[in-house]
């Protein structure tokens, strides 16, 4: 392998890495944003079974659907908790600004390398360069920064597929399945959540 072989694969390492570290920067804050929705509403339909049933008369008129409801009414709070206890855990916004921050000074190290290659910097000074940039990129992907995950760097190379690097090479379709599951990965539970509760209800209602 050519120094300038070496340097651009350590150009796409690095611009696979930020790239990846801002989608789940993206993926954090979104989930960070949905988890605070779905809590939200979930007590709003917390509230809404509770003075149904007292307005109506719930007991008194359907005795079985009311103690369903107030089962329902049980596990939406065990969710509520749930939610609560993942967003604790997982501390979203933390992560997402930590990520981008460490994705920013990945990018810049990128944009540092190519401006050497673009430049056509003689082979010594190319070398030390290609080293320092080495270095400083080890320093920032063990610094003490949140990893993505692997999805976060299959929906970068399926979004920009076009690229010639063998390690973006992938049909229309894989392409799509990496954004869908992107999307799930980020709002799947938070849809689950929501939708459970109105779905029990229907089966259930008289």
């Amino acid at each position: 392998m050519t120094l300038n072989e070496a340097a651009q694969n350590l150009r796409t390492k690095m611009w696979r890495t930020a790239g990846a570290r801002f989608n789940c920067q993206r993926r954090m804050k979104y989930r960070d944003t949905t988890s605070s929705f779905t809590v939200a509403l979930l007590s709003v339909y917390l509230i809404a079974i509770s003075v149904a049933q007292k307005i109506y008369n719930v007991g008194e008129r359907y005795p079985e659907f009311d103690n369903h409801l107030t089962f329902i009414a049980i596990v939406g709070a065990v969710f509520i908790i749930v939610i609560s206890l993942i967003e604790w855990a997982s501390n979203f916004s933390v992560r997402a600004e930590r990520l981008f921050e460490n994705a920013t000074e990945i990018k810049k190290l990128q944009s540092r390398l190519e401006r050497a290659l673009i430049e056509g910097t003689p082979e010594l000074t190319l070398s030390t360069e290609l080293e320092a940039v080495s270095l400083d990129y080890e320093h920032f992907v063990d610094k003490n920064s949140p990893n993505h995950d692997p999805i976060d760097d299959f929906l970068f190379r399926s979004q920009n597929r076009s690229d010639p690097h063998p390690s973006f090479k992938m049909n229309g379709f894989t392409a799509k399945w990496a954004l869908v599951q992107w999307l799930l990965f980020t709002y799947g539970l938070y849809v689950i959540l929501l939708i459970l509760p109105v779905a029990a209800i229907y089966f259930v209602a008289p």
